[in-house]
């Protein structure tokens, strides 16, 4: 497992952990694993139309982009809160 993998797992296990309280939304999920690269305007991400599941492939890797992969890292309902943030009129 590599060093990034590692690091956003147990980010990823400290966010979500019961004792933290409910899991992030999208917002928090996003600023957390996402904004570093994406901006806080959601750059590239925009153009971005798929379907759920074509998102969550690209999460886990499944999508040759430069975007580091996060397999294993976020549970269905994250990603789905994640999916419901940038496809909302204006994330960021």
């Amino acid at each position: 497992m590599t060093t990034l993998r590692l690091l956003c797992a147990v980010a990823v296990l400290v966010i979500l952990n019961p004792a933290n309280g409910a899991p992030a939304d999208g917002a928090d999920l996003y600023a957390q694993f996402c904004q570093g690269c994406h901006n806080n305007n959601a750059a590239g991400l925009q153009q971005f139309t798929g379907s759920i599941e074509e998102f969550q492939g690209i999460l886990e890797g499944e999508r040759d982009t430069t975007m580091p992969d996060f397999y294993g890292v976020f549970g269905p309902e994250e990603v789905a809160e994640l999916y419901r943030y940038i496809r909302s009129p204006e994330p960021g």
